[in-house]
Parts: structure tokens; sequence; C-alpha cells
């Protein structure tokens, strides 16, 4: 049994570990076909499934396009397949990424229905019903990334002589070739290559505020700030962050985004903002600490710990009357979780900051003390 690491092996374990996150991180990642293939046939076998028809694209997005191009051909719109005919230019419903993925791959799939091929009308009438009616088909739950971490456990005591396996090697091997994530269905698979850019924070979480946070190699992206998800113009348009704009947002994570990536000084001055008082309040915080387990397997020490530490809580006031809100108030406050600064806003009234972090969950001042974060 295995109850120390040698020097070596520690090496090893760094090696592995250091392997497996650059396929994910490093957005040089492209699928090796050959071995996704032969690994995607092996894994239908196993549940006694046929080779699949395999589909490989440059993002989730486009793999959702595929999806919904099959199902028109095999499910909606089958009829009219041998009929339609192919415009010999598609640009024209290119209006999104999306209308392009699916005029590409609806092409491709009609082209190979025998048929006269002459009604085109037919295609934009199958793309039109496609667009409006987008389906959303599940990923995988077995066979993307969310796998490495497991696989690159047994890799390292694969890689140091303490575990073997041959079905493990198959799985390994198709994790390896760098598919980032598929949609399997009976007769077909369809999958994702690796995002060309990922973007995180110091809790590696993703998180930009300058540039998609996550972006794939046909061009689709996704921004997020402290790994909420946000509309891309907040981060590559800030210009157009108002006072007026920001006042009537509902969602407090688009409202924390534009906090995010203003920052303090023009958010405050946007806002004509000036600090009315601050407060702190005691309180426990997680934190982390190496791990550290007998050879029973019994955790003796590490973990998650909780220590002391102090939320700031900084009120604000508007510096003169809004024409028709009257004078504004926000409390700052910071998200353990996120680390997002958020100002919420309360009523005009309030003049204590911890009163109003109360207010903001429904408590009055004296009922709401807050004794450990999460």
């Amino acid at each position: 049994m295995l109850s120390d690491l040698t020097n070596e092996q520690k090496q090893v374990m760094e090696e592995v570990k250091k392997t497996w996150l650059d396929r994910i991180f490093s957005g040089k990642t492209r699928i090796q076909k050959d071995v996704a293939t032969e690994g995607i046939n092996w894994l239908y076998s196993k549940q006694n499934y046929k080779n699949p028809r395999i589909f490989f694209a440059d993002s989730p997005l486009e793999c959702q396009a595929i999806y919904n191009a099959l199902y028109a051909k095999n499910i909606s719109h089958t009829e009219k397949f041998g009929k339609m005919g192919v415009p010999e230019n598609l640009v024209e419903f290119s209006g999104s990424l999306k209308e392009a993925h699916v005029a590409k791959h609806l092409a491709i799939l009609a082209s190979e229905v025998e048929g006269p091929k002459n009604d085109t009308s037919l295609f934009k009438e199958v793309m039109l019903d496609i667009m409006t009616n987008f389906r959303k088909e599940s990923f995988c739950s077995y066979g993307n990334v969310s796998d490495y971490g497991w696989v690159s456990y047994y890799d390292f005591f694969n890689k140091i002589g303490k575990f073997d396996n041959e079905d493990f090697f198959k799985f390994r091997d198709l994790m390896a070739s760098g598919l980032y994530d598929m949609i399997q269905l009976e007769d077909y698979c369809i999958v994702s290559e690796m995002p060309t850019l990922i973007k995180r924070n110091e809790k590696n979480d993703l998180h930009s505020t300058t540039s998609p946070a996550i972006a794939f190699a046909d061009g689709s992206k996704l921004y997020f700030i402290n790994n909420r998800n946000v509309p891309s113009w907040i981060i590559e348009s800030p210009e157009l962050i108002t006072k007026d704009l920001y006042l009537r947002e509902n969602n407090t994570d688009y409202r924390g985004a534009m906090y995010e990536v203003l920052g303090q000084e023009k958010m405050m001055e946007l806002l004509g903002a000036r600090e009315v008082s601050r407060a702190t309040n005691k309180c426990k915080k997680p934190t982390n600490s190496n791990l550290q387990v007998d050879k029973a397997g019994n955790i003796v020490s590490g973990g998650v710990q909780y220590v002391d530490s102090e939320e700031e809580y900084i009120l604000y006031e508007s510096s003169s009357p809004d024409p028709e809100l009257g004078i504004l108030k926000w409390v700052k406050v910071n998200c353990p979780s996120t680390g997002t600064n958020y100002l919420l806003g309360v009523p005009p009234e309030t003049t204590n900051p911890l009163d109003a972090v109360a207010l903001t969950f429904g408590f009055e001042g004296k009922e709401y003390n807050l004794e450990q974060t999460s």
C-alpha cells in the first residue's frame, strides 16, 4: 500500500498535473481526430451501440447548429431534403455566427440526400424554421473536460506503476485527444474543439474586464466577471454605460459587472456619488489549508478552516437629487464567494451602512449580524 510519495513521484505528479491543465488552458490544443474517433467508437461499443457518425465542430455553438441541422434532416423536415436545393451563396444566411453554422451544415446534409436539388425556397423555409425554433440539446455528462480531474488522478498512479486498467487507458486517450465536449446521440456524436482563449482571476474563476473570458476558433465567445456570465457590451463597449442605464438595470450581476469594468473612481463619477459613512462587521471567513490525512485515510488537519476577518460596508449618496428619483443611496458590499463588488440601492433615509446591508436581506439593522461568510 502506498502511504508516502518519493520526491521523484512528487515530480511526476506535478508533470501530470501540468500536462492536463495545459490541455485546457493553453489555448493551443486541437483535436487529434483519428484518436478521438477511435475513442468514441470504443465508448459507444461499451454500450453495445454501433459506431456513430462523428461531426467535429469548432465550438459548442457549432455543435448545437449541427444538432439542429440533423434534427431538420431526420425528424422535422425529412420529406423536404430530397427536393431541397442549396443556394449558391450562403452569405445571405450569415446574419449571425449561429445562422452561418446552421446554413453550412444544412447545406452539407442536403447535398447528401438524393433528389432533384432544384428548390432553394425549401432551404430558406427550413432555415427559417430552425432559427425560429432553435433547439438546445444537452451535452454529455461523461466524456468532456469535467472528467479531467479524475482522469489525471489515475493517470498519475499509472505513471508511477500503481494502476493498470485497459479500459481506463482507452478513456484517458480519448480525453487526451483534445476534445472539449460532446453531444452523444444514438447514431451521431458531435464533438467540440477546445477553447482558443480562457482568462481567469486569482480564484481560477472565468474572468476578464477587458475581453472575452472564453473564446473558440469559430469566433464564438462568452464574457464573465468573477464567474458570472454577463452581456458582451458591458466589457466591449463600456462607454455605453450611463447613470440612467445603471439605475434601471435590475440584474445585480450586470450592475456588479459595470462596477468592475469602470472601477471605483469612474463609477462614483458616473453616479455623482459621494461617501456618507463606512462601517465594519467582524465575522469568520473560510480559508483553505493543506489537507493532511493519516495512513488510514482520516483527515488529521487542514481542509476548510475559518479565520477572524472583517467585512467593510460603505454608504454612498448622490451629490444632487435625480429629477425623477430624488436623492439616491447605495451600500457597497463585496461578494465573498466571487470577489465582485456590488452597489446595492437602499432607501434614501438610510444613514448607517450596517442598517443598509440589513435592509438588502429584509431585516432591520438590529436583527442582522453576519457571523460567517461562505
